[in-house]
């Protein structure tokens, strides 16, 4: 999936950056994209907002990306009724 494909690239982009616990719970929560839409959703969301809260190694358009991703997935557990 889109977001799958983005986890992977954001935990590359934070590793390479020496963000290496932000990018391990990104990549975390990549690995729930083969389970439920649900849980996948939430793990991807924990992820990106803990690291719109803390991150300072990203540029400010990737910052500004990841706010956009946090805004779809939100949007994505409006449509299906969770968290």
């Amino acid at each position: 999936s889109d977001l799958f494909e983005y986890l992977v690239s954001l935990a590359e982009a934070l590793s390479s950056r020496g963000e290496h616990e932000l990018a391990s719970e990104v990549e975390f929560a990549s690995r729930f994209a083969t389970g439920s839409a649900s849980e996948f959703l939430h793990y991807a969301l924990e992820a990106l907002k803990k690291v719109n809260a803390t991150v300072t190694a990203l540029d400010n358009s990737t910052i500004a990306e990841i706010s956009g991703v946090i805004a779809q997935i939100e949007d994505a557990f409006d449509a299906i009724g969770g968290a």
